[in-house]
């Protein structure tokens, strides 16, 4: 039955939030050859650097389901708010390079080509917030991580990018406890996948991949999840709210009434108002 909901959620996905008004990003860059390898970039009217918001989409790990086309919508409302919006696309486990490691180093070099095209863009890069939505929260939170990742691990990066904070909406923040459940919704296979199998130079697969293992980010944690997600449900959140406060960050959970996994990304919906308020005020911009 949950792998009926997800695929439910998927439908919704490529109904409810694509049928939303098209938005054409302003630009869209490659980072490799993979068609998934992108970044579409939606750029507010500016003179001077503008803040901007990393946005990681969701889908499951796959690319039946999500990708950069559903969250056009939401990031060119940021666009009209004033903030340039960087919607990071990545290879899927179903795709060629898109298991352990690829899905990690695609989401680390789409981030860190902000830094090449920042000045052309004029952007920011005092102000940027990392976000992501359901799976994409989860790499969100892991980029936020990076500095914490051991030298040894294939993921490890000396120099990333860092944000000033992460928001991760209706996200799995713990990999480890629930990947049975997420398993059902997601379908089999994907998070063995997703983070490889134990080898001896890397027994705890957990330990670069999952986000409660990475605490504490040293950014505020901003966690935002609907009332009514049957996907991730608010607790799973909470306790990675109450993991990240433990270990001395700034976190905070904000669960929206009404609101469903979808929502949350939905322009128009209480849901997106939540993360939208949420996006501008970490960023200075919500005057």
């Amino acid at each position: 039955m949950r792998f009926v909901f997800g695929a439910l959620v998927a439908l919704c996905l490529s109904t409810s939030v694509l049928a939303q008004s098209a938005a054409e990003p302003d630009e869209i860059l490659s980072y490799g050859s993979g068609p998934s390898q992108r970044v579409e970039v939606f750029l507010p009217a500016h003179t001077s650097p503008v803040p901007v918001v990393v946005f990681i989409h969701g889908g499951c790990y796959i690319s039946q389901q999500g990708g950069p086309g559903e969250l056009r919508p939401v990031m060119a409302e940021l666009r009209k708010a004033g903030v340039a919006a960087w919607s990071v696309g990545y290879r899927r486990t179903d795709e060629l390079g898109g298991t352990f490691p690829g899905t990690f180093e695609d989401v680390s070099t789409a981030i860190d080509m902000i830094r090449r095209e920042a000045p052309r863009m004029n952007l920011d890069l005092r102000r940027v917030v990392f976000a992501g939505h359901s799976a994409g929260g989860h790499l969100a939170l892991w980029a936020a991580a990076r500095p914490n990742i051991d030298a040894a691990s294939p993921l490890h990066d000396p120099d990333p990018v860092r944000p000033i904070a992460v928001v991760a909406v209706a996200a799995p923040t713990d990999i480890e406890p629930p990947r049975p459940l997420f398993a059902e919704f997601c379908g089999p296979g994907v998070f063995e996948r997703l983070m490889g199998e134990p080898a001896t130079t890397r027994p705890d697969i957990y330990a670069d991949t999952s986000p409660a293992r990475l605490l504490p980010l040293r950014v505020p944690v901003r966690l935002i999840a609907g009332s009514d997600d049957e996907v991730v449900p608010p607790p799973f959140m909470g306790e990675f709210e109450a993991q990240a406060k433990a270990a001395g960050d700034d976190a905070f959970l904000e669960v929206v009434p009404d609101a469903d996994h979808i929502d949350v990304i939905t322009a128009g919906e209480d849901g997106w108002a939540a993360v939208q308020r949420t996006l501008l005020k970490l960023l200075g911009h919500d005057s």
